[in-house]
């Protein structure tokens, strides 16, 4: 995702808790079309904002990431986090506004009831989890999009959803400018 700062979109750390004692961080990432530039920036980076500084109202898609990780069970503690879904559920109800998740982030997807009657895909391990259970959930899609939902079955397939997102805010012949910078 880095690479898509200066290629129009500026691109935010969000973080919604840290708690160092924990050493848990739960995070989304928020990003904002901006003017294209010609040349890829020689140094990327990534601002980080704490939740009580931000706005979702600013961004023009909006990433929730899934993780395996059971040293960091963030994406747990994101589902229970009632003011982030609720902020998620007003985003997602924006024109022109784009949610995209990866693998477990699916699950986020259906605590905000995101997902009644749409077509998705997320990490097969939640196939029948119950947050996705009035969803057209199909752990064999590597991506899919239906209406602003953008989803991805695993890290493996981030390239494939990446681009997917880039076409869906800028058109498919930036996404074809972009995948030949990067040689891909």
């Amino acid at each position: 995702m880095m690479f898509l700062n200066g290629e129009g979109l500026e691109v935010d750390l969000i973080v919604v808790n840290d708690d160092s004692d924990d050493r848990q961080i739960n995070t989304l990432y928020g990003f904002r079309k901006t003017n294209f530039m010609t040349d890829l920036k020689n140094e990327i980076t990534i601002g980080s904002l704490p939740w009580a500084d931000i706005s979702l109202n600013n961004y023009d898609c909006l990433i929730i990431p899934g993780n395996l990780n059971q040293d960091q069970p963030n994406l747990h503690e994101l589902v229970d986090d009632e003011e982030v879904i609720e902020e998620i559920k007003e985003f997602a109800q924006q024109k022109d506004k784009i949610i995209a998740s990866i693998c477990l982030g699916a699950l986020v997807l259906g605590k905000a009831d995101l997902v009644k009657g749409k077509n998705i895909t997320g990490n097969p391990l939640v196939k029948s989890h119950e947050l996705l259970k009035d969803s057209n959930f199909n752990p064999n899609e590597s991506v899919v999009v239906d209406g602003n939902l953008i989803a991805a079955k695993t890290v493996a397939q981030t390239p494939e959803w990446t681009f997917r997102i880039i076409e869906e805010l800028f058109g498919q012949e930036k996404r074809v400018e972009i995948a030949k910078k990067i040689g891909f």
